[in-house]
């Protein structure tokens, strides 16, 4: 009987490498990999990831210096401001007709033509149809963000993974109570909890609730976030 073909036109089985075949250099072993992850994940073969989670910039036009090691000599840089430029317009110009097309032209029509929201979700959208590609029919994918383009990446993710594969949205409260609601002039809520998308390859997924839902009492306390 031969293979039954996807969505894409490719046989099923036409993915998995031969048995002799060597594994790939990111996926032997524990790998870290220092680099634009969109660069990687066109490295790897298809349907190869168990699991994806993904902690993005938010969007939230703002500058980040974080310090690392014992002494805190190490300092990487964050600029979480976007724009449109002309290496967004062109990125966008290639990307072929689809759903994922079709959502960013949505945005830009909503957000305003060459907006920084258009801009962020043109490089979050290339990134996640690699990330969609390179994942298992077992498979699952959690997006964190906050409310600065929580509505717009989950456009994004229904575009990619299929609205009938949304299966949570897990809210985090990362500061107890109400937020510093003094940092906003009194004037809205406090900003407390971040969100994380969750999403599958397809319906019969591997799903762990164990594994994934295990308490860890010190979230907080070692891994801070600002209340911006």
């Amino acid at each position: 009987m031969p293979p039954r073909a996807n969505r894409g036109g490719r046989s099923a089985r036409s993915t998995l490498p031969p048995a002799n075949a060597p594994e790939h250099r990111y996926l032997a072993g524990d790998a870290l990999v220092c680099s634009d992850n969109l660069d990687v994940l066109r490295e790897l073969p298809d349907e190869c990831v168990d699991l994806i989670y993904l902690d993005p910039p938010f969007n939230s036009n703002q500058f980040y210096v974080a310090a690392f090691g014992d002494k805190g000599m190490v300092r990487e840089q964050l600029r979480d401001i976007w724009r449109w430029t002309v290496e967004t317009e062109n990125a966008f110009q290639r990307i072929p007709h689809g759903q994922l097309l079709n959502s960013l032209r949505g945005i830009v029509l909503q957000t305003g033509e060459q907006s920084k929201m258009a801009a962020y979700c043109v490089y979050m959208g290339r990134r996640l149809v690699e990330m969609r590609r390179a994942l298992k029919p077992t498979g699952s994918i959690y997006l964190h963000c906050d409310p600065h383009a929580n509505a717009y990446l989950r456009i994004l993710m229904d575009a990619i993974f299929g609205e009938s594969n949304f299966r949570n949205e897990i809210v985090w409260e990362r500061i107890k109570g109400a937020g510093k609601t003094s940092q906003h002039g009194y004037r809205s809520f406090g900003r407390s909890s971040d969100s994380l998308l969750f999403y599958s390859a397809r319906d019969k997924h591997h799903f762990d609730v164990e594994a994934v839902a295990s308490p860890y009492p010190d979230a907080e306390k070692d891994f801070p976030h600002s209340d911006s």
